[in-house]
């Protein structure tokens, strides 16, 4: 061998230059290219060239984007079945409320049931069965493992699944009939509540928290659909509205006011005794008492609205005396009742549809609603 080629050995960098240039020579030799000098007139055809070469490493870049994203595809549904796959047996199946499944219904619109075709949100139904369970649990003590429990509980679900889908026919009804409550009328009606009890922001969120478990928002949620509900019943219950009208002439009229409370009133205590006592220093969430203290003996209030036990009246008031102490009156009540009627067509109907297993009324019978 000689000195030259030992220097070349011994040399990486030339032998990794030397190299390149062999396997040059010998792809174009495979290819059955020529060196081709390259001038103005075949510059153009050499770009060509160049560019055809290129093309066959980019389609394989392509295919692997293309395949890339077709998997990644496929995983996002078989992600998102199974998924929905799990979530439809802890909620329909097992029947979870949890804080977790909870702000899962507060994000996915997953209904419950439906009420003539028209959606009953699974966020809402948890919102008032999560405050019955937590009152029970951590005011009352009780527990809903034992064969009793189970159907305690089975008894709340029942009723917090009827009061929800009236509410969702509530909301349809209302948006049908022009009806709406604004954020401002609920803070209003919040902020006499708490007036009216004597507590502040604070003890508002407080109670709502260790009775409930509630935060502002979820009570927030419930009184707008109490405010709807009540705001619908006095629209369309055109009956009601002719009853009181009529015990309001008859006492105009000089018909005896407790006779008229007799005969007329929807209530049970009427019928027994027309007076009423009550003490000044109590707590007044109606504002009823405040409306009709500030009467003189003999006065009447007018027709006014209110609601008590969840139900929806008119109400005419006279006050008969009052001290420092309580008060006397008497009250003509005529109770509100086409919004619950037409509601109850529909389950006779059959369009009420559930998609979770609720024992029905039937199995209750005895229970108070």
């Amino acid at each position: 061998m000689s000195k030259s080629n030992e220097q070349i050995n011994d040399s990486p960098g030339k032998e990794r230059r030397l190299g390149g240039k062999l396997r040059a020579k010998l792809f174009r030799r495979r290819a059955g290219l020529s060196p081709v000098r390259i001038t103005s007139e075949n510059i153009d055809e050499h770009r060509q060239s160049i560019l055809a070469r290129g093309r066959r490493l980019k389609y394989p870049v392509q295919y692997s984007k293309k395949r890339l994203l077709v998997v990644t595809v496929i995983l996002v549904i078989v992600a998102a079945t199974g998924f929905g796959l799990w979530l439809q047996n802890a909620l329909y199946r097992q029947q979870q409320t949890s804080n977790f499944y909870y702000n899962v219904t507060k994000v996915l619109p997953l209904n419950v049931a439906s009420v003539d075709g028209h959606p009953v949100r699974y966020q809402d139904y948890l919102r008032r069965l999560r405050a019955d369970i937590y009152y029970y649990i951590n005011r009352e003590r009780r527990s809903f493992n034992s064969k009793e429990g189970g159907k305690e509980l089975a008894y709340l679900k029942r009723k917090d699944l009827q009061v929800t889908e009236k509410a969702a026919y509530v909301k349809w009804l209302a948006g049908q009939s022009g009806v709406s409550v604004s954020d401002s009328e609920v803070d209003a009606k919040i902020k006499s509540m708490r007036e009216a009890d004597r507590a502040t922001k604070d003890d508002l969120t407080d109670t709502l928290q260790s009775f409930y478990g509630w935060t502002l928002d979820d009570y927030r949620a419930t009184i707008k659909d109490q405010m709807l509900s009540q705001k619908l019943s006095y629209l369309i219950d055109q009956q009601a509205k002719s009853k009181i009208d009529k015990a309001k002439r008859l006492i105009e009229s000089g018909v005896d006011f407790a006779q008229v409370a007799k005969d007329m009133s929807d209530d049970d205590a009427a019928g027994a005794n027309v007076n009423r006592t009550v003490s000044l220093a109590g707590q007044d969430p109606t504002g009823m008492v405040k409306l009709i203290r500030r009467l003189e003996p003999g006065q009447t209030t007018g027709v006014q609205k209110v609601c008590l036990d969840s139900s929806d009246y008119y109400y005419i008031a006279k006050l008969i005396n009052k001290n420092k102490k309580e008060m006397t009156y008497q009250l003509v009540m005529v109770k509100l009742t086409k919004l619950d009627q037409d509601f109850a067509k529909l389950r006779q109907r059959g369009v009420i549809k559930e998609y979770i297993n609720v024992p029905s009324d039937s199995s209750f019978t005895g229970k108070e609603n």
